[in-house]
């Protein structure tokens, strides 16, 4: 049996293919750039490994695989000052990550899931509430 964790790291796996890049009004926000998110590279979808400082992790449900480093606070290396330092050539995740879709993605799974992925930190809840404050939904 496969668990929770397990299956969001698969998602870009099991779903492969080019995606369109997301249209997010971020308006500054860069709450998926810190508090240690997780950047996979994913070859498979053009990702260059030596165009990125990276690190090889184990990956639950996926094997060994090469992520974006961060810096010791947490951010991604390449979070500047004044956003992504590599927006023109970010990595396949970044360039389809919408909070938007990752907050309706997680209210599929049952309330206990949820709880249970924010407090083991498999979920940064701040991504989550920045989602639906942008659908403009109200707490579930």
């Amino acid at each position: 049996m496969t668990t929770l964790l397990e299956q969001i790291v698969r998602m870009p796996f099991d779903n492969p293919g080019p995606r369109p890049r997301a249209d997010v009004p971020c308006a500054g926000c860069r709450r998926c750039c810190t508090n240690n998110s997780i950047v996979m590279l994913l070859e498979q979808e053009g990702d260059v490994l030596a165009a990125y400082e990276h690190e090889i992790v184990d990956l639950p449900g996926a094997g060994r695989g090469p992520i974006l480093k961060r810096k010791p606070n947490g951010d991604c290396i390449y979070l500047g000052a004044h956003g992504c330092t590599i927006h023109d050539r970010a990595p396949a995740v970044c360039k389809v990550f919408d909070c938007r879709d990752a907050y309706l993605n997680f209210l599929s799974y049952p309330r206990a899931d949820r709880r249970r992925m924010i407090r083991d930190g498999m979920i940064d809840p701040e991504i989550f509430e920045r989602g639906r404050a942008l659908i403009g939904e109200a707490a579930p």
